[in-house]
């Protein structure tokens, strides 16, 4: 809600000391468009079926009755057209089309980060291993390399 529709209280009592700098609206035209909502109460008709006529009740009867035959499972499923039934042959021949669909969407989608250059640390070791064979006497030849400076600092 604007502030500046609510009319400042302490102008309409003559006390408002701030001015223009008021959040609040000090034209006295300005006035709550209507009476707060009363959350405790039902303001609403309590229309009970006891005064409905027998128009009204037979309306709602054929709409309720249209509601019910949208929803019937039956004529829904009977609308379905019957397809071949699922056997464990066939079950495995779609799966080996799945994995291999699957495969080539992989396959695809890894060559397509190769090219861009977005492959990460996992992918990179997982295209090639041979990149990433670490020298096994790399350590040793580390150590090496420091015992024999270590007498030449002293």
């Amino acid at each position: 809600v604007d502030p500046k529709s609510i009319l400042c209280e302490f102008y309409k009592a003559g006390q408002c000391v701030k001015g223009f700098k008021c959040k609040f609206s000090h034209d006295l035209n300005v006035q709550r468009k209507g009476e707060k909502i009363d959350i405790y109460s039902d303001k609403r008709d309590q229309e009970t079926m006891e005064d409905w006529d027998q128009a009204t009740l037979e309306k709602v009867v054929e709409s309720k009755g249209k509601e019910y035959q949208q929803n019937k499972p039956t004529d829904i499923r009977a609308k379905l057209k019957t397809s071949t039934p699922m056997t464990p042959e066939l079950f495995m021949e779609w799966k080996k089309k799945k994995i291999a669909e699957r495969d080539e969407g992989l396959a695809a989608q890894s060559a397509e980060r190769a090219k861009n250059d977005r492959m990460s640390g996992r992918e990179l070791f997982m295209s090639d291993a041979s990149l990433f064979v670490d020298d096994a006497e790399a350590y040793e030849k580390y150590q090496r390399e420091e015992e024999s400076d270590a007498p030449e600092n002293k």
